[in-house]
């Protein structure tokens, strides 16, 4: 649904107004998709408008390439566990899932 990608939404819980597409870039965009949409949007990301204790529970952007990097040291900990370890689709799942996104899903799933 390519219409969908940049139709905006808001989320009930902290009031964050953005689109798939800057949930996705957000998420999972090279440095240089990200640098483009950020001049597109106005130069920040959309961010929370209510419901923070203070600004340091603010969501941050953590490219995805730093991700995996943090993502290696867990999975070296899963591995000495006897646990599988989390691919590169699951981390990206899970963080899509965690921000605004969980909007539009829950709205499929339910």
């Amino acid at each position: 649904r390519e219409q969908e990608m940049n139709k905006p939404f808001t989320t009930a819980n902290y009031a964050i107004t953005t689109t798939p597409e800057t949930e996705w870039l957000f998420v999972a965009g090279t440095a240089e998709q990200v640098d483009e949409h950020l001049k597109c949007i106005g130069g920040m990301w959309p961010v929370e408008t209510r419901g923070l204790k203070d600004e340091g529970h603010r969501r941050k952007h953590l490219p995805l390439e730093k991700l995996l990097v943090v993502a290696e040291q867990l999975n070296m900990k899963l591995k000495q566990m006897g646990e599988p370890v989390l691919i590169e689709a699951e981390l990206v799942a899970a963080r899509m899932y965690t921000g605004p996104m969980f909007v539009k899903y829950n709205g499929v799933l339910r």
